[in-house]
């Protein structure tokens, strides 16, 4: 019976932290940048509107930061049936240097595959170019390879 009732209050304290990791984190600025930490595994759903961030020549854009090791493998899947997405792979900071820039999506998503270069903290960065409709959802998912 006790063996019982030990199985059951671990598992009332593993249910709270099971829905903490899959919450949305806090959205915090860095480098004057709007940034959603990402943790690998977990399915987010990101949404461009008019008060979205914008890249430099005036598409939409959305950052998200990971930590990684060097030579590790970091697979980044995005999905949108709304907008015409593309990627990009940040080292350091949001405006840091790009790593690497995968093409637009496909009907089926963008599934870059990236080898991080060292230690560091990652942003990746989802881009809409198309300024002229601004509203879409997409889905995203980090994964290690």
């Amino acid at each position: 019976m006790r063996s019982v009732l030990a199985l059951l209050m671990a598992l009332a304290l593993l249910v709270p932290a099971a829905e903490t990791l899959a919450a949305p984190l806090a959205q915090l600025r860095d480098d004057g940048v709007w940034i959603n930490p990402v943790l690998h595994g977990v399915d987010y759903t990101g949404e461009f509107t008019t008060s979205s961030q914008r890249t430099a020549n005036g598409g939409l854009v959305d950052v998200w930061r990971f930590r990684g090791s060097s030579g590790d493998c970091a697979r980044v899947h995005v999905q949108s049936s709304d907008v015409e997405l593309s990627v990009q792979l940040a080292q350091s900071t949001p405006n840091g240097a790009v790593v690497t820039t995968s093409g637009a999506a496909g009907a089926d998503g963008l599934n870059p595959t990236y080898r991080l270069p060292g230690s560091d903290t990652y942003y990746v960065k989802v881009i809409s170019a198309n300024t002229s409709q601004p509203h879409g959802r997409y889905q995203l998912r980090l994964d290690r390879c």
